[in-house]
């Protein structure tokens, strides 16, 4: 049988109240006081059908098959025509077998889609699937039987139809002066080309004009296409080359005129900047800027400039050999380091207290701070072995107070490789507190489903084992894991991790039942960028024009060291291509193998740094460092040698090195060697 249709924006009809009754109150419960933060921490990733169905919804269980599809607002162009987002819901109570296949039929269309992830609880998945006219019949087959059938719309709402503009390669915008663009800008170099798709709405008939114009300032057109498509609902494209072009800012001017005179229009700011020399690894001050308005309330906006005229306060990038990864300190996010990707921006968080306790005003963490008054981020050293950086932040609230006088200090230990570690120092005595979370920024006119696929998050040991879970109602188990390494799945080369060193780490998704949401993820208004906004939920796809953040999971985990007043935590942090990759630089931080030193004596590994602490002799000439691995090969290790003279300048790998790098660091007191290469079996490395 097939439920009725849940489209993103419900409603509910309530009776009225009569003279007797009166409405009650809703009791206020402290965030942190809640029943779903009271839980053990291992009720956020129990077994597959061990969860409490209320954590969940409120939902019977049900007694036959089904299957429900709910349509979001969101659309795109997809590889044939347009395409719109749905949750498809579905349920096999009465069978064993979880494997099926969903037919769905309408106008032209034919798609299977095979669904392996049946189970007697409804389970959710979101797909993409195309808008045609009418109503589309959709069945559930399991063993070659019809078990559940009935027919959606996905023409509701839909626009009469879609522009997509993609740029075949875009550099990094924040080596140009920018920080988070919206999403109606790219950035190209001269020469390349820029790929316009149309696609026509559902109802559509006949030809289709369609005309794009790349113009300057003036108004002036510097490049125009034009292309007649036969069938309006097929997508199309057309391609603007920037050959010739100076660097300058330029717009470009979209419109499909569809047969009955009906015009659809769009338009794109594209900035085009010389090639600039890469900048390799290193990190610097920059002066990153935002070219839409800021928002200061719900309603009001001013120029981002205005905003910070008269300040000295300076934006920091951290950049790595190689690499279009950024990672970046910036006044736009209240100093609050993210990777900085075209597509999206990917946090992890910050040291955050109980809201609206102790004389609070709505949250109490750095984002509060707007104007940088308690949050300051400094280059500690730069050199070409390692990078240091500290992040010190007060935890405030929205009316820009310290409460309880609580601090943060964070350091960031990156390295040429762009893997490193984030370092916490929590300054705070007591209460709840939180500082990890995967938060997604999206690019203002991106919804998160447009920056990340349903299936956000990767988590994995070195060992072999991996969980995938998929929004917009995702299960996992890691009942049993030793440590955990979650991967952020971005529409990027490169991959944002975390890894954490501990047995009894847990993972809450923030993931809720609630498919009338306009997106697939939790996502707020309030940061970045935007000012006097307090803590506030989107729930109006219109609001996706504005800067947003979606959070998507927390690793909770013990602190590596604590006392009175202050407490510690440090993690793996990076990106990485490949998850054996992945996997394998965990798996050195955790077993980093043992060391001998002639010309001075082995201290420790610092799991806090990602390198092996040594001290020199006196007076020595010559340091070796004799590496053995343990079960995992040593990845891409750095030394630290304290005491280390000036004339210490020289350093070499017995083998299997690509290169070696040197920095000073402590007033040229500290000595960092920082040796790339993958490392079997015992190596050595000298330093003279």
């Amino acid at each position: 049988m097939l439920r009725l249709l849940m489209c993103s924006l419900a409603l509910s009809v309530v009776a009225p109240l009569t003279a007797q009754e009166s409405p009650v109150p809703p009791v206020a419960v402290p965030f942190g006081m809640r029943e779903i933060d009271k839980l053990p921490r291992s009720q956020y990733a129990r077994p597959l059908f061990g969860e409490p169905s209320w954590l969940w919804s409120a939902e019977t269980e049900p007694q036959v098959p089904e299957v429900t599809i709910h349509t979001k607002a969101s659309y795109r162009v997809g590889l044939r025509r347009l395409e719109r987002l749905c949750v498809i819901e579905a349920c096999l109570p009465d069978s064993v077998t979880q494997t099926g296949v969903l037919r769905f039929r309408g106008g032209d269309l034919r798609l299977d889609l095979p669904v392996h992830w049946l189970a007697p609880k409804a389970q959710y998945r979101a797909r993409w699937l195309p808008v045609v006219a009418g109503s589309i019949s959709v069945a559930l087959e399991v063993g070659g039987r019809m078990v559940a059938h009935g027919e959606f719309a996905t023409d509701e709402e839909a626009p009469q139809g879609l522009f997509s503009v993609q740029a075949a390669q875009e550099p990094p915008y924040v080596d140009h002066g920018y920080g988070l663009l919206p999403a109606s800008y790219l950035m190209v170099t001269p020469g390349t080309e820029l790929a316009v798709r149309f696609a026509a709405g559902p109802q559509a008939k006949g030809a289709v004009q369609v005309v794009a114009e790349l113009v300057d300032r003036d108004g002036a057109t510097v490049r125009s296409l034009s292309r007649s498509l036969s069938q309006a609902t097929q997508a199309s494209s057309l391609s603007l080359d920037t050959s010739d072009l100076r660097a300058a800012t330029y717009g470009l001017r979209l419109k499909a005129v569809l047969a009955g005179g009906a015009v659809v229009a769009d338009t794109r700011q594209v900035i085009l900047v010389e090639r600039r020399h890469e900048p390799g690894f290193g990190a610097r001050y920059a002066d990153l800027s935002y070219p839409a308005p800021v928002y200061v309330s719900r309603t009001d906006t001013l120029p981002w400039n205005d905003l910070w005229k008269g300040s000295n306060l300076r934006d920091l990038v951290v950049s790595f050999d190689n690499s279009d990864a950024r990672f970046v300190f910036w006044r736009g996010t209240s100093y609050v380091p993210c990777w900085a990707f075209n597509t999206s921006w990917l946090s992890y968080e910050w040291l955050e207290a109980e809201p609206d306790l102790n004389g609070a005003v709505d949250c109490v963490e750095p984002i509060m701070d707007k104007e940088c008054r308690n949050s300051r981020a400094e280059i500690v050293s730069s050199t070409p072995a390692r990078v240091v950086v500290h992040w010190r932040y007060g935890l405030t609230d929205f009316a820009q107070k310290v409460i309880n006088d609580e601090w943060a200090d964070e350091y960031y230990y990156l390295y040429p490789d762009a893997v490193g570690t984030r370092k916490l120092l929590a300054w705070y005595k007591s209460g709840w507190h939180e500082n990890q979370e995967f938060l997604l920024l999206n690019r203002p006119g991106n919804a998160p489903q447009e920056s990340v696929n349903p299936q956000a998050l990767t988590l994995l040991t070195t060992d072999g084992r991996t969980q995938r879970p998929e929004w917009p109602r995702p299960f996992l188990s890691i009942d049993g894991w030793p440590h955990v390494i979650a991967s952020i799945n971005l529409p990027t080369r490169l991959k944002p991790f975390m890894a954490v060193d501990d047995a009894d780490v847990q993972v809450k998704l923030w993931a809720e039942p609630y498919v009338e949401k306009p997106g697939l993820f939790n996502t707020y208004l309030h940061w970045p960028i935007s000012r006097g906004v307090r803590t506030t939920w989107l729930d109006s796809p219109a609001d996706f024009q504005r800067p947003t953040h979606s959070n998507l999971a927390n690793l909770v985990n013990a602190e590596a060291e604590s006392t009175d007043d202050h407490r510690v935590w440090y993690w793996l942090i990076g990106v990485t291509q490949q998850e054996t990759e992945l996997r394998q630089a965990t798996a050195c931080w955790l077993e980093p193998g043992t060391v001998k030193v002639a010309g001075g004596s082995f201290d420790r590994y610092d799991q806090s740094q990602r390198a092996y602490l040594v001290k020199a002799a006196q007076g020595a000439a010559r340091i070796t460092l004799t590496v053995t691995p343990s079960e995992a090969p040593v990845v891409n290790p750095a030394f630290v040698i304290s005491g280390a003279g000036q004339w210490l300048s020289e350093a070499s790998c017995s083998h299997g090195a690509k290169r070696v790098a040197l920095g000073r660091e402590n007033d040229g007191h500290d000595l960092v060697v920082y040796v790339e290469g993958q490392f079997d079996a015992p190596f050595t490395v000298e330093i003279r």
